[in-house]
C-alpha cells in the first residue's frame, strides 16, 4: 500500500508529454535529488525516522537535510550518514 502511493505520486510529479500522458524519466539521474532520495530510502524498505534512529540523531533532522535542504548537516551527522551508506550525491 505504501508503495503505490508513492509511485502514483512520482507518476503525478512527473513532468508532462505533449500529448499530456505523465511518464516517469527513462534514467535515474533525470530524477530530481529529492526523488532519488525517496526511492533509495523505498528501495531499502527504511523511512526518514527509521534513517535518524540508525544515523543516532533526531527523527525529524534527514528530512531537513536530505529533502527539504533547509539545514547543513554538521561533519559530524554527514560522517554518520555516509557511515549509513548515504550516497555522497544526496547529501
Amino acid at each position: 500500500m505504501k508503495r503505490d502511493w508513492f509511485d502514483k505520486k512520482l507518476r503525478r510529479d512527473a513532468p508532462k508529454r505533449k500529448e499530456g500522458f505523465r511518464h516517469l524519466p527513462l534514467g535515474y539521474q533525470e530524477l530530481d535529488r529529492k526523488q532519488r532520495m525517496k526511492i533509495w530510502l523505498r528501495d531499502r524498505d527504511m523511512t526518514l525516522a527509521d534513517l535518524a534512529e540508525k544515523c543516532g540523531i533526531h527523527f525529524s533532522y534527514p528530512g531537513k537535510i536530505l529533502i527539504a535542504r533547509t539545514e547543513k548537516p554538521s561533519p559530524e551527522v554527514r560522517e554518520r550518514l555516509l557511515a549509513a551508506g548515504i550516497p555522497e550525491d544526496m547529501l
